[in-house]
């Protein structure tokens, strides 16, 4: 019961998103699989667009975030606030590339 405390409490550190409710229900070897999935989302991964890794200041918050695993974009791109409109997503080029492999979106 204390892995389970531990390893819940490291999720929670790593997603700050108060999923807290949801990993109470999840059993052992749920959560040590979402631990390694959640530490996994959070690795470095390369724009497709400037070919320079993810990466956010510490503090900052990213305008976007990969619909799939949550990485932030790192705003190599200057998008025109006015033409950004409620309901916009945003795919990081790892996630777009896997999603049209396994044929998850259309090209």
């Amino acid at each position: 019961m204390k892995k389970k405390k531990i390893i819940t409490k490291a999720i929670e550190l790593i997603n700050d998103d108060g999923t807290i409710d949801k990993l109470r229900t999840l059993q052992y070897n749920e959560l040590v699989t979402c631990l390694v999935h959640t530490m996994n989302n959070r690795m470095p991964k390369k724009c497709k667009d400037c070919n320079e890794l993810y990466k956010m200041d510490i503090g900052s918050q990213p305008l976007f975030r990969c619909m799939l695993c949550n990485v932030g974009m790192h705003n190599c791109k200057k998008m025109d606030k006015n033409l950004m409109v409620s309901g916009l997503s945003w795919m990081c080029h790892g996630c777009s590339v896997t999603s049209k492999e396994n044929n998850i979106i259309e090209n």
